[in-house]
């Protein structure tokens, strides 16, 4: 049965995604999501057409589409800083804002009927879930990034033939759909515009428990906002009670929930760049010098598509953004560091792969390595890592501060 080979291939092998493909596209909605608080991993209903198979067909977790021809920043036609030109819009985004004013703009114009998203949950607003917006308005209410797991693609069977969506989405959730895509492809007139969030991992939702008990939150319905990326960049976790009570923890305070928190599949990951999106999206940090002190709220923006230059140039027509150029100098240095860190995860897979442990399928070149170097490595995963880690934040924080003037651009702009 379908869902059996999930469990056996994918699930019971710790190499789901969480990106909810599954759960979107079963003919017999026999998979579901709920433990979202928890594991967050698909469960079955026990009705499953014996010899379907489409839920396997499309896991990430299970076979990964990415090449060795794909490894880099993969196809690209431009690189831009776009914000918002809406002041408020800006203010309240990740960033710039970029993502957040495509996605409005889209839903006024009818150029979409719907937008396919994570967002809050209004019943506990510390919790993410999938969601399909229809209004400018219900998209604002839902912007920023959300660094909690929650499977985005279980909403695509919530869209309707003859309406036009456009998706927001992580590079494992876009690799689902794109498999979709390729087994039914009457679904290309469906899903119009997919922008993708450039991601190193994701996180279950004991980091945002760990959060809310670090601020001593502890009733979840006295919580009327939660908000992991609020207030001038980079910004930080915030939570608003009813009793208007803010409490906020700075984002670099809490990057080191990462390493407690993500998920083994994103460790095994090549895509942090979108490579299936239209559009990708990332923070501007690698361009902060062509920045004035004080104008960071810029977004980052990699076309991939000329469907994205398209709806990239109408936005900026219709007066929803602005867009500067990136210098090819800190472009380059931004390739090389995200070169770096990919090789750093191809090493990962190769010493996964040779200590006979789980690993998605995929068609790339791995670099070789020897059994020291993976029993090493398997020591620092169970033994030492968030020691390691936390130690090595402590450390570069203390010099950064003093020898790192963009560092300290960002601790006075945060704190202002």
């Amino acid at each position: 049965m379908s869902f059996q080979d999930l469990q056996k291939l994918v699930i019971k092998n710790d190499l789901c995604c969480r990106c909810g493909s599954c759960a979107g596209i079963c003919p017999a909605q026999n998979i579901v999501f709920q433990d979202l608080l928890g594991q967050c991993l698909p469960s079955d209903l026990n009705k499953c057409i014996n010899g379907c198979r489409l839920c396997i067909q499309v896991c990430p977790g299970y076979r990964s589409d990415v090449t060795s021809y794909q490894l880099g920043l993969g196809a690209t036609k431009s690189i831009q800083l776009v914000r918002a030109i809406d002041k408020e819009v800006c203010r309240r985004g990740t960033s710039g804002g970029a993502v957040t004013s495509i996605l409005a703009v889209g839903l006024n114009e009818k150029w979409w009927d719907g937008v396919l998203m994570l967002g809050y949950n209004p019943e506990n607003p510390t919790q993410t879930m999938a969601k399909l917006l229809t209004t400018s308005i219900e998209v604002l209410d839902n912007t920023q990034s959300r660094y909690c797991v929650a499977p985005l693609n279980q909403i695509l069977r919530k869209t309707v033939e003859g309406h036009r969506y456009a998706i927001v989405g992580l590079p494992c959730m876009l690799e689902g759909l794109d498999k979709w895509l390729a087994i039914q492809p009457k679904w290309r007139d469906r899903i119009v515009l997919k922008l993708g969030l450039l991601c190193h991992s994701t996180m279950k939702y004991g980091a945002t428990q760990e959060l809310l008990d670090k601020l001593e939150v502890t009733a979840h319905d006295a919580i009327l906002q939660a908000h992991y990326r609020e207030g001038a960049f980079p910004g930080g976790f915030k939570v608003v009670t009813h009793n208007s009570e803010s409490k906020t923890i700075p984002l670099d305070n809490y990057m080191v929930l990462f390493n407690h928190y993500s998920l083994n599949r994103c460790r095994l990951c090549v895509d942090h760049y979108a490579l299936h999106s239209d559009i990708a999206f990332a923070d501007p940090f690698p361009f902060v010098d062509e920045l004035k002190n004080g104008d960071l709220k810029w977004t980052t923006t990699v076309t991939r598509s000329y469907l994205g230059i398209e709806y990239l140039l109408r936005a900026r027509t219709l007066g929803a953004i602005e867009c500067r150029i990136v210098g090819d100098g800190n472009e380059k240095k931004w390739r090389e560091k995200l070169d770096s860190i990919q090789q750093v995860h191809l090493r990962q897979i190769a010493l996964t792969k040779k200590m006979n442990m789980p690993v998605p399928s995929m068609d790339i070149i791995l670099p070789r390595v020897n059994f020291a170097q993976a029993l090493l490595n398997l020591v620092r995963i169970l033994v030492f890592q968030d020691i390691m880690l936390s130690a090595k934040q402590m450390i570069g924080r203390f010099f950064a501060g003093r020898f790192d003037p963009d560092y300290s651009r960002f601790r006075s702009t945060d704190e202002s």
